[in-house]
């Protein structure tokens, strides 16, 4: 009995300090635990205040970028408008440059230039220098009216007595009535194209100078061919048309289709000297001087574009 007694004491004794350390584990967790939601709160507080200030500074970043690019978009506008007024001024001073030179030619003077003076009488020079210049200021003259380089000689140079030339500007081709091209910035129809009615092939051959006796008579293969032949032909007598508008700059877009932008400038002056040149139009009296003005509405629309 004393034995039992004293195994229930023992065993009383060790579920008391197995309490007494459960007590003080259940303490020490409850500590962590508080510990650690006050490191949280403390975390998230911070968190939060960070977040703030990194907001505040990223809308001040933003206000500065949007003044900054009110401030460029300001001066590129100004930039684009300066630019603008340069490029009518150049084209004003071109024009005008052009109307002189224009007038000055149909007067049949040299621009800037003046005949030399007749020498005085009995100076012993009216058969020799004097004679020679005025003949080569004439020649000089003829040349630069019809595009050509003047000749330069010296005073004692042998110089060759001009040619007769019963006028002194050369009269380009004759331009077509501005009937046969009421769109002179028309795209010529499909050629090859099965779709393509009759009437447009033969109203296409008459615009590029063939007789109606020359396609009278043929079929539909037959025209086909015929205008694809003409292609180049019709391309020159439609620059010819938009040179014969009243608007150079007008004209110079017409000829190039109304291409805005240097990339299809370039590509449209391309496939169309390719059309145009003389060489790939021999015997064709419109193809120079087409070919001349597609030079020109190309300088033309690199001063209205750039």
């Amino acid at each position: 009995m004393q034995r039992t007694q004293t195994a229930l004491d023992l065993g009383t004794a060790k579920l008391d300090v197995e309490a007494h350390s459960l007590a003080s584990l259940r303490e020490l967790v409850g500590r962590a635990v508080a510990q650690a939601e006050a490191d949280l709160t403390q975390l998230k507080a911070s968190f939060e205040c960070r977040q703030r200030a990194a907001g505040d500074e990223l809308e001040r970043v933003r206000a500065q970028l949007g003044a900054k690019e009110r401030e460029l978009a300001d001066v590129t506008r100004a930039l684009r408008e300066a630019r603008a007024q340069q490029q009518v001024q150049q084209a004003q001073q071109k024009q005008a440059q052009a109307r002189q030179q224009h007038a000055q030619q149909q007067q049949g003077q040299k621009p800037g230039a003046a005949p030399p003076p007749a020498p005085a009488a009995g100076s012993g020079a009216e058969g020799s220098w004097w004679e020679r210049a005025r003949a080569q200021q004439e020649e000089d003259w003829v040349r630069a009216a019809a595009g050509a380089r003047p000749t330069y000689s010296c005073p004692g140079a042998r110089v060759s007595p001009p040619p007769h030339h019963p006028q002194r500007s050369p009269t380009p081709p004759p331009p077509l009535p501005p009937s046969r091209f009421p769109e002179p910035a028309a795209r010529a129809p499909p050629l090859e194209d099965p779709a393509t009615p009759e009437p447009a092939l033969r109203a296409f051959l008459a615009q590029a100078g063939v007789p109606g006796a020359e396609c009278a008579a043929l079929d539909r293969a037959g025209l086909c061919a015929l205008a694809t032949a003409k292609a180049g032909a019709w391309e020159c007598r439609r620059l010819l048309a938009c040179a014969a508008l009243r608007d150079p700059a007008a004209g110079a877009r017409a000829a190039l289709h109304h291409a805005r932008t240097p990339p299809t400038i370039a590509s449209e002056f391309r496939a169309l000297s390719r059309k145009v040149h003389p060489d790939k139009n021999p015997g064709d009296a419109a193809s120079t001087p087409a070919f001349q003005f597609l030079v020109r509405a190309l300088a033309e629309l690199k001063l209205l574009v750039c």
